[in-house]
């Protein structure tokens, strides 16, 4: 048994998920989940925006936008999956306007986070700091 594959076996029975050398079947076709399963890991191709420092920022493709279901970070390794319908929106914090895209809760009908959005004419997904903000002041 490898070193990796030893620490792959720890990390399991630590985490409680099993063995550890199971590998999870990737879904057929392009799917992010829209019954009441748990999302599969599927390829979805995102939309990549180059930003101005050189970062490259992904973004849910629009025919995605009615349900897209992401993990909650905050409760790893237990796998929460949040849903959530992509809202296009401006921000109206300046006269610029910029494009956001709201991620609203599909349960609690809550905005939950804004990010800029990839199919806006003047921003093309990028937004100064006032954008994100936005959620403060909804």
């Amino acid at each position: 048994m490898s070193e990796q594959e030893k620490a792959r076996s720890f990390l399991a029975r630590m985490l409680g998920l099993g063995k550890g050398n199971e590998v999870q079947a990737p879904a057929a076709g392009p799917t992010n989940v829209a019954g009441q399963a748990l999302p599969h890991f599927a390829e979805v191709e995102m939309i990549p925006v180059r930003q101005e420092d050189g970062r490259l920022t992904n973004y849910p493709p629009p025919s995605h936008w009615d349900d897209w279901v992401e993990w909650d970070g905050k409760q790893w390794p237990k796998r929460v999956a949040h849903r959530y319908m992509l809202v296009p929106t401006t921000c109206f914090n300046c006269e610029s306007g910029c494009g956001l895209l709201a991620y609203v809760d599909k349960e609690t009908l809550e905005v939950r986070k804004f990010e800029g959005n990839p199919m806006h004419p003047g921003s093309r997904g990028r937004n100064c700091a006032k954008g994100p903000a936005t959620h403060n002041q909804v």
